[in-house]
């Protein structure tokens, strides 16, 4: 999701990948002061609102309204579904609508 607001991540700043953490954990390494923030917000020209875009905000700042922060957590599968068997198609026709 991009275009709401700059996503406030645990990520330490660093100018650049190298030395990244390639299991997906936090980057708690480099500048500390400054954290990643990702994915423009809505005060960003177009060109800016990309999940890749990143930048490195002061621990300290607010943001305004630009900055936020997803909460999100994992899942586990619980039941396997078998993506092989047929889907059934529904014709809604009163409204000539395919579901």
């Amino acid at each position: 999701m991009v275009g709401n607001v700059w996503a406030w991540t645990e990520d330490c700043w660093n100018d650049n990948y190298r030395g990244a953490p390639a299991d997906g954990s936090a980057w708690t390494s480099g500048d500390c002061g400054r954290r990643v923030v990702h994915g423009g917000s809505w005060l960003v020209i177009p060109a800016g609102l990309r999940s890749a875009h990143r930048n490195g905000d002061f621990t300290d700042s607010r943001g305004g309204y630009a900055l936020g922060f997803r909460v999100a957590r994992t899942l586990t599968a619980t039941r396997v579904v078998d993506v092989s068997a047929p889907i059934p198609v529904i014709c809604a026709a009163r409204s000539g609508l395919w579901l």
